[in-house]
Parts: structure tokens; sequence; C-alpha cells
């Protein structure tokens, strides 16, 4: 009976890290993972209700033989409903006096209902039904699998085009053409592998770093350099920099406070491994896209010096082509020049396409920035609600609300009032986590390192508000909880 209630949500983690867009399957246009969420809270909570009828707990009135419900509530829970309570009134009160669509606002806030999960999963937490480390051990193969998936995709896309074309006719096969498709981005001269469920590389990393300093097998280094590949070729900036900023967070954390020599070694050693890693991809199998992606977005003139190389460069080649008209009996050195610079040409136009849509990005980001900012001005205490959008600034037809810029959305959105509300909640969840894992360095740092990396990877781009982008909070938040339990019964 108990293995029962846990089938759709083992279902709805699988699909919530491997289901990538979570419209592999449909039914009546409904995504899957839209139908196993509600169907996991439908059970989650039978599951606490048969619990509550096991071990006899009070729910009304006090009886003095038996526990009551609100015993097993702790300070954090209020946290976490007072947040969807009030996020709840900018996705309905706020929309509907600012004139804004009801239906919008709610798509828009939809996803924070993941949070909900919270509540039947802590009770269970705390009545010993449930603990994170048996999350964790669905939870980190499945995101081995998703490091996987993107790996496949894009040594097969890069060897034989159309093999990530083929793997969605498969799906489309299999689902009965019910699948909704989610092409590869060809990012200015290069094939990036990205997909909503992207963002969930993060934590596979941090919980790597956590088993690599925790029980230090050298066997640890193959899922690593795993998780660590599928992270590069998204070619995201902001996961990768939010990665960089969270991981070496996390080891300068542990480095300085745990108290174990072994650990500190351990740390260490990661460090190295990870810049011999970084080499061998970025060099050996990416041809410094890595470096020169990033070096794109620090240089605002590297655009122009871009251009006049590979005007220096068609020059040199029209002279050899001139030159090899005019002196036949050189042609076979000539040819190998020809050659040398037409291969430096191709790279530079590969590096030249990046620049230029790096300058393309920004600026469309600064007038992203400019729009959002000014509607704010017309609405600075409690913003438009969710749902909301500038009209002359829209990303997306189908969803004209959701903007890559996360800070200027919201505050148009959710106004100082909402922005409040969030930045509590944030401060909340950090001062829990000291509160419950100071003693333990290592859970703690890594904790600090996601939750980082994951502040940083959503700033500039739509992941927060997804399914994976909060299920990544729920995680947060019940890694918490699981570590305040552990402590407590110690």
């Amino acid at each position: 009976m108990k293995k029962l209630f846990w089938i759709f949500p083992i279902w709805f983690l699988i699909d919530n890290v491997l289901g990538l867009n979570g419209y592999h399957f449909s039914v009546f246009g409904v995504g899957i993972r839209i139908i196993l969420f509600a169907l996991t809270t439908v059970s989650m909570c039978l599951h606490c209700l048969f619990v509550i009828r096991a071990e006899n707990i009070c729910i009304g009135k006090r009886k003095p033989d038996c526990r009551h419900l609100l015993d097993h509530c702790r300070p954090l829970d209020g946290f976490v409903l007072g947040f969807l309570v009030l996020n709840f009134v900018w996705a309905t009160v706020v929309p509907l006096v600012k004139g804004g669509s009801l239906s919008y606002a709610i798509n828009d806030f939809k996803t924070l209902l993941v949070l909900v999960l919270y509540f039947p999963c802590v009770f269970l937490i705390r009545t010993g039904r449930l603990t994170f480390h048996a999350i964790r051990r669905l939870l980190f193969p499945l995101l081995l699998l998703l490091a996987a998936w993107h790996s496949v995709m894009y040594i097969g896309e890069i060897h034989a085009p159309g093999f990530y074309a083929g793997y969605y006719d498969l799906i489309d096969i299999i689902s009965f053409g019910t699948a909704v498709r989610t092409d590869v981005v060809m990012g200015y001269g290069i094939t990036r592998i990205i997909q909503v469920t992207s963002v969930l590389l993060i934590p596979a990393f941090l919980l790597v770093l956590d088993k690599a300093i925790t029980h230090g097998k050298p066997v640890i280094i193959a899922p690593m350099a795993l998780v660590f590949f599928a992270i590069l070729i998204t070619y995201t900036k902001s996961i990768w920099f939010g990665i960089l900023a969270g991981v070496l967070l996390a080891m300068a954390g542990i480095f300085i406070f745990a108290k174990d020599a072994l650990m500190r070694k351990r740390t260490a050693a990661f460090g190295l491994v990870l810049v011999v890693l970084f080499c061998i991809f970025n060099y050996g199998f990416l041809d410094n896209t890595i470096v020169t992606r990033a070096r794109n977005s620090s240089r605002p003139d590297i655009l122009s010096s871009i251009e006049s190389q590979i005007g220096d460069l068609q020059q040199q080649l029209s002279q050899k082509e001139t030159e090899e008209a005019t002196d036949p009996s050189g042609s076979h050195e000539n040819q190998k020049d020809k050659e040398s610079l037409e291969d430096l040409l191709e790279k530079l136009e590969t590096q030249r396409q990046d620049a230029a849509g790096t300058a393309a990005a920004n600026a469309e980001r600064a007038l992203q920035n400019t729009a959002l900012q000014n509607k704010w001005s017309q609405s600075k205490l409690f913003g438009f609600g969710y749902g909301a959008y500038v009209e002359d600034c829209v990303r997306n037809q189908q969803v004209p609300y959701m903007y890559e810029s996360l800070i200027p959305a919201m505050l148009m959105k959710l106004g100082l009032a909402g922005m409040l509300v969030w930045g509590i909640f944030v401060i909340a969840l950090v001062v829990f986590a000291i509160k419950a894992m100071w003693k333990t360095p290592v859970k703690f740092w890594c904790w600090i390192g996601t939750a980082l990396a994951y502040a940083m990877a959503v700033q500039t781009n739509p992941f927060l508000f997804t399914f994976a982008g909060i299920s990544l909070m729920l995680y947060l938040l019940l890694f918490i909880e699981d570590q305040r339990e552990e402590t407590e019964s110690k």
C-alpha cells in the first residue's frame, strides 16, 4: 500500500529531469509533466493522511493521548506558506486591479505551485517516511542521464547533422504524434545543446563535488567529467559563470571551515582535476570555443578586432592566389599556405559570428531592460502582477510575459513590495540553512554553492519560472529540512 503512494512522485521526478520541455507526451494538449505534478500532489497528500491515521495524529482539537499535526510544523513552513500566498496575490488581485490578463498571470505563476509539494514532503520527512538521501539516490543517476543526453546529442549532431532531429522523430513515433519538438540551437557558428532542464546540471555538479570531498573515491572523476562536459556544451554563459562562482565559493568555504585536513586535500584535488578537465575539453575537443565565447562577453570591442583580422587574412589569401597565378612553380608551397589561411579564416568567421551574436544579444537585452524599467516606473510599489509584459518589447508571442532579464522583469511585475517578499524569502532560506548545516561544512557550502550558481544562472535566461527551475528551489528547501532533522536526531 505504502509503495503505491510513490508511483506518481517517482514518475514526476523522472519526467522533471529527463522530460526536457515537459511535452514528450501530451494528453489533449496538456503536457505529461503537468499531469504528473497534479497526480503527485494528490498521491502525497493521501500518503500524509494515511500516516496521520496510522500514527493517530490529531488534526482538529487536541487530545491528551495523541500528537497534534501542528507539533510537526516548523518556522520554515510559515515562510514557504506566506511566500506562496503573497505571490498568489500578484497572480490574481494585482493583475485584475491593473487590467492585466488573468490567464497570463496564472500561467506565469503556476510553476511556483511546485513548492506546494514542500508540505507533504517535510511532513513525511518529520515522521520518518522520507529522507533526502532517498531522493538523492534516485535524483543523482537521473541527473547523470541528463548530462549523458546532452553529450550524446552534441556529439551526434556534430558528426552527423540531423541526429538531434532524429531523436525527436523517434519521440514523435513513441508519443503517437503528441510530442512538442524543440529544435537544436545553432548559435552563431556553434551547436548548442540547451533545454529547460539544463539548469538541473547545476545541482548535478555540486552533488559531484559533495561526493568527491565526502568519499574521495577516484571513480567520481567519470561523472564529474560527464556533467562538466554537458555544462560546457550548453554554451550558456549564465550557467557557466553561475557554476564557476558556485563551485569556487563552495570549495573556498570547505577549504577554510572544514576541520578535517583530508577534506582540504580532497578539495584541492577536485580543483586540480577540474582545471585539467577544462583544458582537455576546451583545447582538445571544443576548439577553444569556451574561452572565445567568455572573452567575447567581456570585450565590447572584440567584434571590430576580429573583423579587422579577417580583412587582413583575406588580403593575404588574395595575394597568395595572385602569386600562384604568376609563379606556377611554387604552387605546392602556396597551396599549403592557402589551406592554412583558409582554416584560420574559418575559425575567425566562427568567432566573428559569436561576437556579433553576443553584441546583438547585449543590445537587445539593453532595450528590454529599458522598456521594463519604463513600465515599472508607472507602478513602482506593486507592479503590474504576474503575466504582465511590455507591449512593444515582446520576446515570445506565445508567452509574452517571459523575459530573459530576470530582475527588471520581476520588478515590473511585482514592484518593490513583491520584490521585498522574494528578498525576505531568500534571506530566510540562507538563515535556516546556516542553522541546519553549519556543523557540517561540506553540506552547507555545497548548498550555498548550488544556491549561488542557481541564482546567477536564472538572471539572464528564463529558467526560473519553469517546473525544473522551481523544483531546484524545492530540492534546496527539502535539503535544509532533512539536515535539520538529522542534526536534531543526533
